[in-house]
């Protein structure tokens, strides 16, 4: 009597069908789960720059120029947008304010590192703070290390 439960729900020729349908699909997702690659932090390839310049009463579309370009392009891009809009400053009306190109706008900092440096000189620590930054961008996937409060 304890197996006729057990031949009642599987034993049917209507559920053999979907019991091995519903194996197939959890075999599936394992395999695919195992598949796909992770990482901690990905790659992410931001594909825009802001650049900003206040004129008031011109047309967006007069101030909008579209750049598209490939990831392998994307700093050379970035970098002649800078040198095109430090060229173009001459050229604004005097009433134009606040021009800047923002490319780094995705950076997220990962760690926060304090120096201090109880009992030494303010020259001493500005030292030994550069000297762990010169340290710290030579390990791999650090892209940037920037310091404050001098």
């Amino acid at each position: 009597m304890r197996y006729r439960a057990f031949q009642l729900s599987c034993g049917s020729k209507k559920a053999r069908p979907t019991v091995l349908v519903v194996i197939g699909f959890l075999l599936m997702g394992a395999l695919t789960h195992l598949s796909i690659p992770k990482r901690e932090n990905p790659a992410i390839t931001v594909r825009t720059a802001i650049v900003a310049a206040q004129f008031p009463g011109i047309t967006p579309e007069r101030v909008e120029d579209l750049i598209a370009a490939s990831e392998d392009q994307l700093a050379r891009v970035f970098q002649d947008i800078r040198n095109k809009m430090g060229d173009s400053v001459g050229e604004l009306p005097e009433s134009t304010r606040g021009l800047s190109v923002n490319t780094d706008f995705c950076d997220v900092a990962i760690a926060t590192i304090a120096v201090t440096g109880e009992g030494f000189s303010y020259d001493e620590t500005i030292d030994a703070a550069n000297a762990l930054r010169n340290g710290l961008c030579t390990v791999d996937e650090i892209t940037k290390v920037s310091i404050y409060g001098e």
